[in-house]
């Protein structure tokens, strides 16, 4: 489970990790009996519908129906993936996850040392902002006359580099990190010539980076004057990937989780006078188109993209490279268009952050913006210009992985280019036609499962009895396999009984309803799944031992009814075909009368 995380190490990690604590430090709990209750986290209401159960280590909301263990919690507030989930739980508790398929720390370096060495040069840097000695009168000055307050400084962690090429180097030494480990951290890099080690940061504002949980991973540096690079990051390391980072996504999580919208600017800066600003949506690409990594990203917290970039040519065609990557995410994607000679920044800064309120609000469509832009480019008044133009459109328009989105932008882009609907399919048609099937998503679980309206009821009985009475989950096994099962989340439900079942150095007998519970919980990455398992501990009734083998069975064939119903019917019409064309196999028959047998028995 976890992506290769031994389950020894989620059970530990759920050991300690007290359902309470966890949720407390996001929510205000109130008491309520054995229990806890709040306001949901997860969405919008009056009355408190949001338990907490420490007993049973679970939690659920019967307003939204969320529910599920400390790391499910933790999934859905931070909206991690199971794996990075565990890895923060592990974090907070001291408890070490095994690295997992695909992550190579540099040199076997550890990410703990590496993330020790980048939290040491934060603290550095931010210190030396504020001693005169090392320059940082000169960093503040310029700071303020960016607009940038004290206040923001501090909680920002924003620092200086001083003009030296060992400062951050020494200071490591000082504190006991190796060349190496700093090398891996990208605070400092070896000289082809000397083979001395050096700072990659001097003479730079710093400005930390950090993941989606405020770990700093890196860092980037600003410089005081017109020189180039304006901007220099740290290199990319074990903790730092650039096209995987959205700049102020931690600071900015919580507003964008609540509106599923994102404003989307291009600098560091620009996201810091905005937040500065009280606009609390935004997080920055720092420089770059939009990857698809970062797409990933933003889709676990918005539904819509508003693109704020500069009025220059450059801006603009960032903006328009940057759709493709979240038009495969299903985003709903705007442009903001700022006023020609400004960014964020300066509009916030000269006319106030209510005039990026408007521009915010009055965003146009990506077609419209992108047509604005390619229409400078190729003249709309000439055939080649407009079969230029529509290739452009195209060529965006086919990275859109919904079919209903593709149809919608076609129609758009004929609507503001005056170009025919069906010009443009072909010429869709001619670049290849867009996606042919969308990305595979958690949607793939919802495609295997009809939703709890259409959950068979005698499959959610059946999970429920495995889960409530261990010794039933033990009998159960001989008789039915997940598999057999129609519903995407009762077959991972009823698999994870079985294997808590299995993993269990206690026979079934001697289980109880909240140790197999927290055992199978912990078992369970989806959170629909957790979901429905956190229903059914805390609705259903905890069943005696006095349940029989008949009813068992009963509930087993009832499992079975809808295949076999299904199966009788085949077999009805393939006896029927054989009738007429004179000859019936005697197997057929016989099947049928077992089938029809078998059904009336146990109705």
């Amino acid at each position: 489970m976890g992506g290769l995380i031994p389950n020894e190490i989620i059970d530990r990690i759920l050991g300690q990790a007290d359902i309470v604590e966890v949720v407390s430090s996001y929510v205000p709990l109130k008491r309520s009996g054995r229990n806890f209750k709040a306001l949901c986290p997860f969405h919008d209401e009056k009355t408190p519908s949001f338990m907490v159960h420490p007993e049973k280590g679970i939690f659920k909301c019967f307003g939204c129906g969320k529910g599920g263990n400390a790391i499910h919690f933790v999934m859905e507030r931070e909206q991690l993936s199971f794996p990075e989930a565990v890895r923060a739980l592990g974090e907070r508790y001291g408890i070490a996850v095994p690295e997992t398929r695909g992550e190579r720390p540099e040199s076997g370096l550890k990410k703990d040392a590496l993330k020790q060495a980048v939290a040491m040069a934060a603290s550095f840097y931010h210190g030396c902002l504020l001693d005169e000695k090392r320059g940082g009168d000169r960093a503040m000055e310029y700071l303020a006359g960016r607009g940038i307050a004290k206040a923001t400084v501090e909680r920002f962690g924003i620092g200086w580099a001083p003009d030296a090429w060992d400062a951050v180097l020494s200071e490591g030494r000082r504190k006991g990190f190796a060349d190496p480990v700093m090398a891996a951290a990208g605070l400092v890099a070896r000289s082809e010539k000397t083979g001395n080690f050096f700072d990659m940061l001097r003479a730079r504002v710093v400005l930390p980076i950090k993941d989606v949980r405020g770990t700093v991973v890196g860092f980037s540096g600003r410089v005081l004057d017109a020189s180039e690079p304006k901007y220099l990051n740290t290199p990319e390391t074990a903790l730092f990937t650039k096209r995987s980072i959205l700049f102020g996504l931690h600071e900015a999580r919580d507003a964008v989780l609540r509106d599923k919208r994102v404003i989307v600017v291009e600098g560091q800066l620009d996201f810091i006078t905005l937040f500065q600003a009280g606009f609390e949506g935004a997080v920055a690409s720092q420089g770059t188109a939009f990857t698809p990594e970062q797409a990933r990203l933003l889709k676990r917290y918005a539904d819509t993209a508003i693109f704020a970039y500069d009025a220059d040519s450059a801006g603009q065609q960032a903006t328009v490279r940057s759709f493709e990557a979240l038009l495969a995410m299903e985003l709903d994607v705007k442009v903001a268009v700022m006023p020609s000679g400004f960014d964020p920044d300066k509009l916030v800064r000269d006319r106030g952050i209510e005039a990026f309120r408007e521009k915010v609000e009055s965003a146009i469509d990506l077609v419209a913006f992108q047509y604005d832009v390619v229409r400078l480019q190729h003249d709309p008044a000439t055939a080649a210009g407009r079969a230029r133009i529509a290739a452009a459109l195209m060529e965006t328009v086919r990275a859109a992985a919904n079919p209903v989105l593709q149809h919608e932008y076609i129609r758009r882009s004929a609507e503001v280019s005056g170009i025919p609907e069906e010009t443009l399919r072909l010429e869709l048609k001619r670049l290849g036609g867009g996606r042919s099937a969308p990305r595979a998503t958690a949607g793939a679980a919802e495609e295997a499962r009809a939703g709890d309206g259409g959950r068979s009821a005698a499959e959610r009985e059946l999970v429920a009895l495995a889960v409530n009475a261990p010794p039933v989950g033990q009998a159960l096994r001989p008789r039915i396999a997940p598999s057999d099962l129609q519903d995407a989340d009762c077959r991972e439900l009823l698999q994870a009984v079985y294997d808590a079942l299995a993993e269990s150095d206690r026979a079934a007998a001697e289980l109880g309803f909240v140790e197999l519970s927290r055992a199978v919980m912990s078992r369970i990455e989806r959170p629909e799944v957790a979901d429905l398992l956190s229903e059914i501990a805390l609705v259903s009734k905890t069943l005696s031992a006095t349940v029989t083998d008949e009813m068992i069975d009963q509930l087993v064939n009832k499992v079975f009814e809808p295949k076999r119903k299904a199966r009788l019917k085949e077999l009805k019409a393939r006896i029927d075909k054989e009738s007429r064309d004179g000859t019936v196999d005697p197997h057929l028959i016989e099947e049928y009368r077992t089938l029809r047998a078998a059904m009336r028995h146990w109705r």
